[in-house]
């Protein structure tokens, strides 16, 4: 007796360990199949949490560099001071200071600090040099030495090394000694001047491409108003000399006549800086800026003078971080929709496993399991899976992220991998916190279907399989019925803040965007929950329909997904999901792709544009400039005018984006697309021509405009206008009729302005009233256009043409180059790798777990296809009845998928497509207002890839052919070994 009832203790306590141990490993070898599968999901879905995070910081922090290396003013902190007298003990004293105060505040980020000293302009023989001093074992690894050698350092001999071109602008070789002259000065103003002789011991060239160790110095000798140019001395040479010469001036109450500069350059190191330091990298130099203004010890008269600390734009870095929040949404939801695919195709296979061991587990529990036994044997085995998952995938992790990384980026940004060159210690912060909480929700998600399945007996578990009584959870919560309010309520919320004017551009983006996304969302899934609350009826009445027909296969398979639709709605719904998801993917890289083209044409405004650093202020001077510029080798075609903002509404002074074009060849020169213009550019362009004349005699100017100055302006077509010009006459008015209106007109400043277009000429001649003799005008021909050819050498040609010499243009606009800035921006291809990934991870799984739990199906109800086979029914009507189940199921997710797909598509990508601009030397100067109205205009295009139907085609050959081998398992199925009765 108390053997007994030790034995019923212990069964109702706490499950004994070694016995749940025993039971875990023999079911195991009963359902490693099912148990493969429910790994590869866990794998998937650790694998997803862990790349996310890696490839984002690593595409970030290469946003980050790119944007420090896109100037030295992006990433130098300068300290300058122009001190009347050199000491070599202040420099001394005061660089320890510095490095001090910059080390404590910036020391991780910062590379080796760079002292340089650059003279006064010096007198020498028909020219002037200015000498710039540097470390020398530093500078030989950045500069070409093309004769002789570097100067050494000497207290003696001022050694000086210059370029190629400044030895033949001075007509002078390697040996050469130059005279010169420093200047001292008195209370009096009576100069000292103190002789020096210079020694050319070499010609060097400095390396290009903008090597930030020069910062921004070239060297190259200038020719406006005489000649100048520099040399390169080395640090202790120049210290040394102008110290020696200011303490012989000390003592004579004597000062430099020409104060020189001293410099300490702290230059931002991008490869120790990563995304997650720029919050700390922006205060850092907020504080330096504070500190250095506020350091007495910086003024030390006459060795430290107007001592400056120059910083890195915090626009540009703020910047960045604007970009950065507007893309944090949509990777975030992203993510999120991909995960949640991935823990319902686990649930799913979680709920298969339970129904494959009902038996089992009746089994177990008629001998006297627990049922805290049976539940702890199997979250025992999604534990041991778990940890499995977990470490494979972040080990995986590392392997995938730098396949993405190196698939991805090109060059330079892939230097960013070295923020998990350590592996995985290194990865662990950044990956390790969002792998862990992944293995949990997996986990949860398996306990609670393992719980809500073992509480109930064998009969009550075959009897929801058979016919389920029990509604789902979300019909009992009518979770549809909530989701179609969220929905109806963000839609209205939305329309408000479009129609509010509450907010500005960025607000609007930042807050319109993440609610439209959930908009969708909410939608998609209101839809899903109706359909599927009517979907029993809509099976129902499916068999009554085919009832009246002479088949019985349709019949029977319509009767039995009806009687238990839980499974057939779970492979419907996965396979939907992740088919729509990835069409979705599809779509939204292709109109990713026809974004980058339709922007970098829309700011250009044709292959070449830009503005012309010297205007010229006549119009008899527009054909000979339009040849100048088209004889360019390479150009086919070339436009000039006039570009700039205007102010329309008389006191509002409100913002226009004016062009006045030569309307005579803009059509020749410009791109505009079809969104710009329903109507063809060169039919506009000759409304103008033709109205040229009769717009001087009558002094008002004939003005294309776009949809949004009729609706700032309260226009319609042939209304009138002013504009005023506050660079040309602020005083003087512009009258303007209206002639057409186009949807846009392109521009690189602010695409949310309204815009007009005008002819230049007509535009020139009202203006000023003298049309015949404009010298003097003070309406400039200040913007270019060119149309060029596309191949290599062309290009190489136009674009050196337009970046050096008389022709130069600044900001130069390439579309060409804004095309590959923008391919390859990091905060694009952020985007576009992680929803490669997830739609490949999800799609795979949806196959995976639709092909399994059709398999088991199959093999489940293979008695019963082959008990008809029994009782007269042909194989055929066999095959055909399981074909009917299935295809059923197959088109029924290929269908909602194309449908939802299609609306997630259509109805998200305005929130989701991220047009970046970033500042460079290709696309100019570009502001975040510009940036943000970038999102908006040109409107988004969406593209439907014929990668899609090739994906369509492949989705649907795989579900013909998992349809094929399961029609294959039950026609070549043997009748007598699958009926034959067990010795029991």
């Amino acid at each position: 007796m108390a053997s007994s009832a030790q034995t019923r203790t212990i069964r109702q306590g706490w499950p004994l360990l070694p016995g749940v141990l025993v039971l875990a490993g023999q079911r195991v070898r009963k359902t490693w199949g099912l148990l493969l599968a429910i790994e590869l999901g866990m794998l998937g879905a650790v694998l997803l949490a862990c790349v996310v995070p890696l490839y984002a910081n690593i595409a970030m922090t290469a946003a980050l560099r790119g944007t420090l290396n896109s100037s030295t003013q992006a990433s130098d902190i300068v300290v300058r001071t122009q001190p009347q007298l050199i000491s070599t003990q202040v420099i001394s004293q005061t660089t320890n200071a510095l490095n001090n105060e910059l080390g404590r505040t910036l020391g991780n980020y910062l590379a080796p600090v760079q002292f340089s000293i650059e003279s006064q302009l010096l007198p020498i023989s028909g020219a002037r040099m200015g000498l710039i001093s540097a470390e020398m074992s530093s500078a030989a690894t950045h500069l070409s030495l093309v004769a002789g050698r570097l100067p050494r350092p000497s207290n003696s001999t001022l050694e000086i090394a210059i370029t190629p071109q400044t030895a033949q602008v001075l007509h002078i070789g390697i040996g050469s000694v130059l005279q010169t002259t420093v200047n001292f000065t008195d209370v009096y103003n009576k100069l000292y001047p103190q002789f020096l002789a210079l020694h050319v011991v070499g010609l060097f060239t400095p390396d290009g491409g903008g090597d930030p160790f020069w910062h921004g110095d070239t060297f190259a000798p200038y020719l406006n108003q005489g000649i100048t140019v520099y040399a390169l001395i080395p640090n202790e040479t120049l210290l040394g000399t102008f110290a020696s010469l200011s303490n012989a001036a000390a003592v004579r109450d004597r000062v430099f006549a020409s104060t020189p500069d001293v410099l300490w350059y702290y230059r931002l190191d991008p490869t120790r800086i990563a995304i997650g330091d720029l919050n700390s990298l922006v205060a850092g130099i907020q504080q330096v800026q504070v500190d250095n203004a506020n350091n007495p010890n910086l003024e030390q008269s006459p060795y430290l003078e107007q001592t400056q600390t120059y910083l890195p734009s915090p626009s540009t870095l703020n910047g960045l971080a604007a970009r950065i929040s507007v893309i944090e949404f949509p990777v975030i939801s992203l993510v999120v929709m991909i995960f949640a695919l991935i823990l319902f195709f686990i649930g799913l296979l979680v709920n298969l496993l339970v129904e494959r061991q009902s038996e089992a587990i009746a089994l177990l529990r008629s001998r006297g399991a627990s049922r805290g036994q049976i539940q702890f044997a199997l979250v025992l085995q999604a534990i041991l899976l778990g940890l499995i998952a977990l470490a494979a995938g972040l080990l995986l992790a590392l392997w995938v992220t730098h396949l993405l990384t190196w698939q991805m980026f090109a060059g330079n940004d892939q230097g960013a991998l070295n923020i998990i060159a350590g592996g995985l210690p290194q990865a662990m912060p950044l990956a390790g916190p969002y792998a862990l909480l992944t293995i949990v929700v997996a986990l949860l998600t398996v306990i609670l279907t393992v719980w809500g399945a073992s509480r109930r007996d064998i009969v009550s578990l075959r009897r929801e399989t058979a016919r389920p009584t029990r509604r789902p959870l979300w019909q009992r919560l009518r979770l549809d019925i909530v989701a179609v309010i969220i929905t109806l309520t963000g839609y209205g919320f939305s329309v408000y803040l479009q129609h509010s004017n509450a907010l500005n551009s960025q607000l609007y983006l930042l807050l319109i965007s993440p609610l439209a996304l959930l908009q969708v969302i909410f939608l998609l899934l209101a839809g899903l929950l109706i359909l599927f609350r009517f979907y029993p009826l809509i099976l129902r009445l499916g068999s009554r329909l085919a009832a009246r027909r002479r088949s019985a296969a349709p019949v029977l398979a319509l009767a039995q997904i009806a009687r238990a639709p839980r499974r057939p709605v779970s492979m419907t719904l996965l396979l939907a999901l992740a088919s729509a998801f990835a069409i979705f993917s599809l779509i939204f890289i292709a109109s990713q792709t026809q974004r980058v083209h339709d922007i970098a044409a829309y700011q250009a405004g044709a292959d070449f544009s830009g503005a012309i650093p010297t205007a010229v202020y006549s119009t008899a001077d527009l054909a000979r400039e339009t040849r100048l510029y088209s004889r360019i080798p390479g150009v086919l075609a070339a436009s000039l005018g006039y570009n700039n903002e205007a102010q329309a509404g008389a006191s509002l002074n409100l913002p226009i984006n004016f062009q006045a074009v030569d309307a005579a060849t803009f059509a020749q020169a410009a791109i505009w697309t079809a969104q710009d213009s329903s109507q063809p550019l060169t039919s506009l362009m000759r409304q103008l021509l033709t109205q040229r004349n009769a717009a001087i005699q009558q002094n008002i100017v004939p003005a294309i405009v776009d949809a949004n100055t009729i609706s700032t302006l309260h226009l319609v077509p042939g209304a009138n206008f002013d504009l005023q010009f506050s660079d040309i006459s602020s005083g003087t008015v512009l009258a303007l009729k209206v002639v057409a209106e186009v949807q846009h007109i392109p521009t690189s400043g602010n695409t949310l302005l309204p815009g007009v277009l005008v002819d230049y000429p007509t535009f020139a001649n009202v203006y000023t009233g003298h049309f015949q003799t404009m010298a003097g005008s003070d309406v400039a021909l200040n913007y270019v256009w060119l149309r060029t050819r596309d191949d290599a050498r062309s290009l190489a040609s136009v674009r050196k043409v337009l970046t050096t010499g008389e022709l130069s243009l600044s900001p130069l606009y390439d579309r060409r180059a804004i095309e590959s800035t923008l391919f390859t921006d990091p905060i694009y291809l952020t985007l576009i790798g992680e929803l490669e990934l997830g739609a490949i991870t999800a799609l795979f799984l949806a196959l995976l777990g639709c092909l399994t739990a059709s398999w088991l199906s199959v093999r489940n109800r293979l008695t019963n296809f082959l008990a008809l086979r029994a009782l007269g029914a042909t194989p055929r009507q066999v095959v055909s009845t399981l074909a009917w189940e299935q295809g059923i199921i197959y088109i029924a997710a290929l269908i909602l998928g194309i449908i939802f797909g299609a609306l997630l598509a259509t109805l998200s990508l305005p929130a989701l497509v991220l047009t970046s601009v970033l500042p460079s030397q290709t696309t100019g100067s570009v502001s975040n207002t510009d940036f943000y109205a970038a999102q908006f205009v040109p409107p988004l295009q969406t593209i439907i890839p014929a990668s899609l139907w090739l994906a369509l085609a492949a989705l649907i050959a795989i579900c013909l052919l998992a349809l094929g081998l399961m029609v294959f398992k039950v026609a070549r199925s043997s009748i007598s070994l699958v009926l034959r009765l067990s010795e029991d």
